[in-house]
């Protein structure tokens, strides 16, 4: 079993043909309105906040790429599938893809001003959840913005726990998928700001 292998195992639980992560509901969930309102959401974010970057953690194939880069901001997409980066790559000529895990990037401390993750946290593993988020931590110099979606309490409250408690968080609803009963929840978790009594959501 190769390097890769074994860490697609330990942090995402999941082999590497796995449909649900290749081509199975994380693509599904893409093609509906709801998904696509939740990324534009994020979008008028950096058209407005203006950062000078932009990490995609779980870039999958690379669709925020062009219209974030089409705002003027340097990009960078990071995915765990070897065949995710390979097809962003030839779709996207010149743009910066690279493999890699949410719980090990490739990066150096205070490397973009902002890291985006669009559906990650709701496939990543439970015991994976504080080392992807300190790992984001450590990377990001200003903000990370998270969306996703669950009907499970439990599972919400998992996420939340997983922020730490000094710094800022806000939660809203981007968007609503009716016929599933799902809405789509934008994070915004400020690393330049501190507070010290626990989280701020609306």
């Amino acid at each position: 079993m190769s390097t890769h292998e074994e860490k697609m195992k330990r942090y995402l639980g999941r082999g590497l043909s796995d449909p649900i992560w290749v081509s199975g509901e994380k693509e599904f969930w893409s093609s509906y309105g709801a998904d696509i309102e939740a990324r534009q959401a994020f979008f008028d974010l950096v058209e407005q906040e203006k950062p000078r970057s932009v990490l995609d953690v779980g870039c999958g194939k690379g669709r925020d790429g062009k219209p974030i880069l089409k705002l003027g901001v340097d990009y960078v997409g990071v995915d765990p599938f070897e065949v995710n980066i390979k097809w962003a790559q030839n779709r996207y000529p010149g743009v910066d893809f690279r493999l890699g895990f949410m719980q090990e990037l490739p990066f150096e401390d205070n490397s973009f001003d902002w890291i985006w993750l669009n559906g990650v946290i709701s496939y990543l593993p439970e015991n994976q959840l504080n080392q992807g988020i300190q790992e984001c931590i450590r990377v990001a110099r200003k903000r990370i913005y998270i969306c996703s979606t669950s009907r499970k309490s439990s599972t919400f409250t998992d996420r939340y726990n997983a922020i730490p408690r000094n710094l800022p968080l806000k939660i809203w609803r981007v968007s609503y998928y009716k016929l599933r009963g799902r809405e789509f929840l934008m994070w915004e978790i400020k690393l330049d700001e501190e507070i010290g009594c626990g989280h701020n959501t609306r």
